[in-house]
């Protein structure tokens, strides 16, 4: 059973960004659906996370989010994260043009994940909020 959790990467995550999260996960930790909410009040995005074992024996975590602004349920972003590394999977999604170009942009040239969350969730709220 999949259990909704926040991704963390140092690569991509500096520690100081997780510190509100963590005195948050620290205070909550007692009523873990209280945490889960706040994490995908603060964040819009639910979190998925799923431990899988690639063909050649190596155990991966996938991580899948869904912004509270999708449109439609083929709009998530999957992350594949292994030994420290975490990269995107490219998918339906992730291949259209427009977002493609996002991930070229701040993943691939800017090295932040972040980054590329943000801007998308502000595309999409502006998105959601015109139509």
């Amino acid at each position: 059973m999949p259990t909704t959790l926040l991704c963390h990467n140092s690569h991509y995550f500096p520690a100081s960004t997780f510190r509100p999260i963590l005195s948050c996960y620290l205070v909550l930790s007692s009523n873990y659906s209280q945490l889960l909410n706040i994490i995908f009040l603060i964040l819009c995005f639910k979190i998925v996370m799923n431990d899988e074992q690639q063909p050649n024996g190596i155990h991966v975590t996938r991580f899948t989010l869904q912004s509270v602004y999708a449109q439609t349920d083929d709009e998530k972003l999957e992350f594949l994260y292994e030994s420290g590394s975490t990269n995107i999977v490219v998918n339906g999604y992730t291949s259209q043009h427009e977002i493609a170009q996002q991930v070229d942009i701040f993943i691939r040239k800017m090295n932040s994940i972040p980054a590329f969350t943000a801007n998308l969730t502000m595309e999409s709220f502006n998105k959601r909020s015109i139509c």
